[in-house]
C-alpha cells in the first residue's frame, strides 16, 4: 500500500481483471508508529480504483493488538484486544460500503512468533490454538453481520 506508481497502476488496469493491494503491515508497539492502516481510508481505495479502472481486493489486512508476552507485533497495534476487535469491526464494514471493493482477506488464522524481526504474527488463535476470545467473537459477529448485509 502507498507504493505504487500511478503510472504502473493505471498501465496494469489494463491488463488485469482485478486490482489486489495488501495494506501495511506496520510494526508496534507503538500505536501510530508508521501508516495506521487500522482505519479505512476511503480517498485511498477509491483513487487506486478510479486510477486502474478495476475492482479492488484487499488482501492480508490486520490489526493487532498489545499483550504481555508478545508486546511487538505486525501491523498497527491497537492498545487493547477489546479496542482491535471494535475496530475490525469498523473497518470491515466501510470495506463492504465501497461499490468497487469485491473483497477483503483478514490476515493470520493462527499466530507466529518471527525471532528474526522479534515480533508476533497476531492472528485469531494464539501460538497454543487457543482463540483471542474477544477479537474471535468480534470476527464472527461482524462477519455474519457482514454476510447477511450482502446476501439476504
Amino acid at each position: 500500500m502507498h507504493d505504487h506508481p500511478e503510472e504502473i497502476l493505471k498501465l496494469a488496469g489494463k491488463y488485469f481483471d482485478i486490482i489486489s493491494i495488501q495494506p501495511g503491515p506496520t510494526t508496534g508497539p507503538d500505536a501510530g508508529q508508521g501508516p495506521d492502516e487500522s482505519a479505512f481510508d476511503p480517498a485511498y481505495w477509491k483513487n487506486l480504483y478510479e486510477l486502474t479502472g478495476k475492482p479492488v481486493m484487499i488482501m492480508d489486512h490486520g490489526i493487532s493488538f498489545h499483550t504481555s508476552e508478545y508486546p511487538r507485533t505486525l501491523w498497527h497495534q491497537i492498545h487493547s484486544q477489546e479496542k482491535a476487535a471494535g475496530f475490525y469491526d469498523e473497518y470491515l464494514k466501510q470495506v463492504v460500503s465501497q461499490p468497487y471493493i469485491i473483497g477483503y482477506l483478514k490476515c493470520q488464522y493462527r499466530s507466529r512468533y518471527d525471532p528474526l524481526r522479534t515480533l508476533l504474527k497476531q492472528g485469531l488463535l494464539d501460538i497454543d490454538g487457543n482463540p483471542y476470545a474477544t477479537v474471535t467473537e468480534q470476527v464472527v459477529k461482524t462477519n455474519r453481520a457482514v454476510y447477511q448485509q450482502l446476501y439476504r
